[in-house]
């Protein structure tokens, strides 16, 4: 079995003048990387590293803002047999104590030996390393010295696929001591399998904008190019999310086929301005992959009816079912076929976990198929007792396959707790029907009250619609109500500028009440920029719990 790093210098060695990536900025294409530009220049921080005293089998940190240096410095210790590690940059989203804890608590948990990063992040970084014992340098990016010649690896490095090439971290705000620990086996059987599933040719073109510390960007837009060989057109989140017209010109430009788009992104992109697509053609994309969070109806409905004008197919929109622990996906729709809207009664869903469709003048929902399993990963449906659920019967999605993670490292807990009898339990509640999964929320976010289950993006979606409310911008999760013995119901919604906060209240309260089978005990309004997201976009509703409860207790 080829290793992921011998078949990135097959590439470097056989097609070496072959552009592998364009590095686009706000505006236009800034760089161009060959395959041999990629590898020397990742040999030359190689060499750095080396001399720093890095060696087979340490963990290197990276935490890199340019886009362009941050893809060779990713390949640099996988060069020495060392494991790469990408983290967030700070940034005016995070707040400065939260980013300075997680990337402690990361460099602690991790045991890495050496922090790479770039000269104008130092001055935030180095304090933060007097807290981790085993680091024994912190390598700057540059200056870049390009040698003439790649870094010769260890020849166990190219042979052994058992070996650890990847650890990543959740971007959620309790993730980031659980590491998953990927060999280069598990990572070319995902790239395989889900390349596969998306009839991946040599014509294809990939499109990322997604943070390479996310698996989506890393796994999906960075690592499936570079293993196929094919051509990538990448930008920074940060360019990406001040102009987000700029993915549209890279791929109408470059001609991209494939692109990973989280459903959060598909509405934020929906309002881009007519005056910044002029010269969009995106006739040329072939799957836009939506995965990472609840896939939902109505963004899709909106990016479509949006950029159908500029040659968008229907088809295109694809959605896809993963994990950081399986290495990235578990399903994938097919791009040749449009994807399956399962209409199911909405009470029923909720109160008896099972997926009918509706009878007469009841609530209805859609629920967005996450595709068919990849040909190497199998999926059971669990109930509470471990035990194998029925079509339709909403239960644990637990999964085999041969791209999961080694571990979580240097956790053996938490790696056992993750198992039982073999397969990995998701967290992720779901069904399947006709063949195809249906993802239907998080375990750790279910509310329970007076034992009906709710799932928050379901509260958060009808929020959203709600007068007043910023689209988007919405968060549901329950707070242990002690006197009655069940949860309370709590949905925080931002406004839009110039409304009035008690009207936003009864309107979001009035809507839940009517679509679905519960009521919100609160309804918490607050000012735009309120709510918290992590570091890969989402909003996160752990930490917006603990603000909403620090915000109320010291209220009261």
């Amino acid at each position: 079995m080829t290793t992921l790093l011998a078949r990135i210098l097959e590439h470097a060695t056989e097609r070496g003048d072959r552009v592998f990536a364009r590095v686009w900025d706000g505006n236009h294409a800034v760089e161009t990387l060959t395959y041999r530009d990629f590898v020397l220049r990742a040999s030359g921080i190689a060499r750095k590293l080396h001399r720093a005293g890095v060696a087979e089998g340490d963990v290197v940190v990276i935490i890199i803002r340019s886009q362009c240096a941050l893809v060779y410095c990713w390949l640099a210790p996988l060069l020495l047999g060392a494991v790469p590690c990408l983290l967030p940059w700070p940034t005016g989203k995070l707040s400065r104590e939260y980013y300075e804890r997680t990337v402690a608590m990361l460099l602690e948990t991790s045991q890495a030996t050496a922090l790479l990063t770039a000269t104008d992040l130092m001055d935030t970084l180095q304090p933060l390393t007097t807290t981790s014992p085993r680091l024994r340098a912190i390598v700057t990016a540059e200056p870049l010295e390009i040698p003439e010649m790649p870094y010769p690896p260890p020849r166990g490095v190219l042979v052994d696929p058992e070996r650890m090439c990847v650890l990543q971290h959740s971007s959620g705000s309790t993730g980031l001591q659980k590491g998953v620990a990927l060999s280069s086996r598990a990572i070319v059987n995902q790239l395989r399998a889900h390349g596969a599933s998306l009839g991946l040719s040599s014509a294809d073109r990939y499109a990322n904008w997604m943070p390479l510390y996310h698996d989506g960007g890393l796994i999906g837009g960075f690592l499936q190019p570079l293993f196929q060989g094919l051509p990538l057109s990448i930008v920074s989140p940060m360019d990406w999310v001040k102009t987000p017209a700029v993915l549209l010109h890279m791929i109408s430009t470059d001609r991209s086929t494939l692109c990973w788009l989280p459903n959060f992104a598909y509405k934020f992109m929906s309002r881009i301005s007519e005056v910044n697509l002029r010269g969009i053609d995106l006739s040329c994309m072939r799957a836009f992959i939506n995965s990472g969070e609840p896939v939902r109806v109505a963004s899709h409905q909106a990016f479509l009816e949006r950029f159908g004008p500029y040659g968008l197919d229907p088809l295109a929109l694809t959605t896809s079912y993963g994990t950081a622990e399986n290495t990235l996906a578990i399903s994938q729709t097919d791009p040749t076929r449009p994807v399956r809207i399962d209409i199911v009664d909405r009470l029923v869903l909720a109160r008896d976990g099972r997926a009918v469709g509706p009878g007469n003048g009841a609530p209805s929902q859609a629920v967005v198929s996450g595709g068919t399993l990849l040909r190497n990963t199998r999926l059971r449906v669990l109930g509470n007792a471990f035990e194998d659920l029925p079509d339709r019967q909403v239960g644990e999605f637990a999964v085999q396959s041969d791209c999961m993670l080694t571990e979580y490292y240097h956790r053996p807990d938490l790696s056992r707790q993750a198992f039982h009898d073999g397969w990995y339990l998701t967290g992720d509640y779901g069904y399947t029907a006709e063949g195809e999964i249906f993802p239907c929320g998080r375990k750790k976010d279910l509310i329970i009250v007076a034992g009906n289950n709710i799932y928050p993006q379901d509260l958060e979606f009808i929020a959203d619609h709600a007068p007043g409310v910023h689209p988007g911008r919405t968060v549901a999760f329950g707070v242990e109500n002690e006197t009655l013995g069940t949860e309370d119901v709590v949905v925080i919604v931002e406004t839009e500028p110039g409304v009035q906060p008690g009207e936003v209240e009864q309107a979001v309260a009035e809507r839940i009440a009517r679509e679905s089978d519960c009521s919100a005990s609160i309804v918490y309004v607050v000012p735009p920029m309120w709510l918290i997201k992590t570091s890969s976009g989402k909003i996160s509703r752990t930490r917006c719990k603990e603000k909403f409860l620090r915000e109320t207790s010291s209220d009261g």
